[in-house]
């Protein structure tokens, strides 16, 4: 399978410096700048994917990846292929997890994420778009960018669920946030080097 990767990274120094070690461990990796300039926008413009690949992994600069994490990805996609496929979500999260299918409306996080080909154009449709712009802003016009709300959003318009596979293959990284005054710890339980390391 010939998938794309891409990470969305900010003007934070930290994160340009984490970017440079996602770098040496994912082959090809698209670096896409945000500045912090429309982020909502250019989140949607990463599912502009060439047809020559099979599917879209997105990003964020704030993650540690697992070791072996690009051969465990591939791994891991090559056998759910026809799946989005959520590899980080419910940080803090006490209760035990397992891998399921989740419901669209049930998405949320966007560290870590792939999508099948074919459903890129579902995310990057106007009218879908607009129709979210035009519930979804007119209630939140302090959060100017609900990436993972979007998805959340498309998910449920289309009854598309999504497999939130464990143990998860990155960890959020405790940035200071670059989108608001959010919490840093954000840190899941249920990262896969972690959970090795205790047994």
């Amino acid at each position: 399978m010939n998938i794309k990767f891409i990470v969305m990274v900010s003007d934070s120094l930290e994160r340009i410096n984490n970017v440079k070690l996602l770098q040496n461990e994912i082959p090809d990796l698209f670096i896409y700048d945000t500045d912090n300039d429309d982020v909502f926008q250019k989140f949607i413009n990463c599912f502009n994917v060439e047809d020559r690949y099979d599917g879209l992994v997105i990003l964020e600069d704030d993650i540690l990846l697992c070791k072996d994490f690009y051969s465990k990805i591939n791994s891991i996609i090559h056998e759910n292929r026809k799946d989005i496929i959520s590899f980080f979500e419910k940080p803090n999260s006490t209760k035990p997890l397992s891998t399921k299918h989740n419901k669209g409306y049930e998405f949320l996080y966007n560290q870590c994420n792939y999508y099948p080909i074919e459903y890129c154009s579902l995310v990057n449709n106007n009218n879908t778009i607009s129709e979210f712009k035009s519930s979804y802003f007119a209630k939140n016009k302090v959060w100017s960018a609900p990436t993972d709300t979007y998805i959340s959003f498309v998910l449920d318009k289309h009854n598309i669920k999504y497999l939130m596979k464990l143990p998860f293959l990155v960890q959020h990284l405790p940035f200071k946030s670059t989108l608001g005054n959010r919490s840093s710890k954000r840190q899941t339980k249920h990262f896969i080097d972690d959970i090795w390391q205790e047994q």
